[in-house]
């Protein structure tokens, strides 16, 4: 499966805080504009995301990256599905 991930764009999506809300955006351009609101704390926002962008990978094929914000608006994490798609060698 490795070797096909290659070929395979890598489809980025952020997690961010605004007007109160937890908000799932399409990194642009993005082909299919995607964006999810969620009315629920941090944690619920990240699980749903988490679980959308695994989805969207059984879906598709094409390996995902998820970059989880602060409120602030720094990356505190970045997670890719599925993992032997992760371009970095590192823990986490």
């Amino acid at each position: 499966m490795k070797n096909n991930l290659k070929n395979k764009v890598m489809r980025t999506f952020h997690l961010v805080y605004k007007e109160k809300h937890w908000v799932l955006e399409a990194e642009k351009p993005a082909t299919d504009g995607i964006d999810f609101e969620y009315n629920v704390g941090k944690k619920e926002a990240v699980r749903a995301s988490r679980d959308y962008c695994i989805m969207l990978y059984a879906d598709t094929g094409d390996p995902v990256s998820l970059r989880i914000h602060k409120k602030n608006g720094q990356i505190q994490s970045e997670r890719t599905y599925p993992r032997s798609a992760d371009p970095r060698k590192t823990k986490g």
